[in-house]
């Protein structure tokens, strides 16, 4: 059984859509998610600002919807005896860590009493140890245990990464994860 690290932003929580949703409801802009190439969201609108200000809002984070599948492929490799945590780094929001909890209570409390949460600086997942990191921000791959496998979750953000092994979706998660505990 192996022990899999997932990223919660951009993974199994639909971050950008949300960010890109609000951002355009309050300034009438019609940017589209797959207009934005890098995670500096600020790069492509008029107003980078207020881009900052909505994912740093209270209540931004809980808001957050998963993604398709998301929910199912834990529970299934949960079920399977893997040993699943989730590995984060909150926003500047004041209650980023707190929303965190919430949304991992609200999606998985039918499969922990308290989903493992754990939460580090932005770019210092180097950190954790697992058998396998899944995370859409490259820079969180990089100086990881040698232990400890990168696999990088296929985003429009990050398609022009190179060096990467990636993953496409959760079908393709739980293959990979079904091979390498296979070996």
């Amino acid at each position: 059984m192996l022990r899999v690290l997932l990223d919660m932003d951009g993974v199994l929580a639909q971050f950008m859509p949300a960010l890109i949703e609000q951002y355009n409801f309050l300034t009438s802009e019609h940017i589209l998610e797959s207009d934005i190439t890098s995670f500096n969201v600020g790069d492509f609108v008029n107003d980078p600002f207020l881009v900052k200000k909505i994912m740093n809002n209270v209540g931004f984070l809980r808001g957050l919807e998963p993604y398709d599948g998301a929910i199912e492929a834990v529970n299934y490799l949960v079920g399977q005896g893997h040993e699943v945590a989730f590995v984060s780094s909150p926003t500047n929001c004041p209650t980023a860590g707190y929303e965190k909890r919430e949304w991992l209570n609200y999606y998985f409390s039918k499969t922990w009493k308290k989903a493992p949460l754990i939460a580090v600086t932005t770019g210092m997942k180097y950190y954790i140890r697992g058998d396998v990191l899944v995370d859409d921000d490259p820079k969180n791959l990089t100086g990881l245990h040698p232990t400890t496998k990168g696999l990088l979750w296929h985003t429009k953000q990050n398609a022009s990464a190179t060096g990467y092994e990636r993953i496409y979706s959760f079908d393709h998660l739980i293959d990979w994860i079904e091979k390498e505990d296979a070996k």
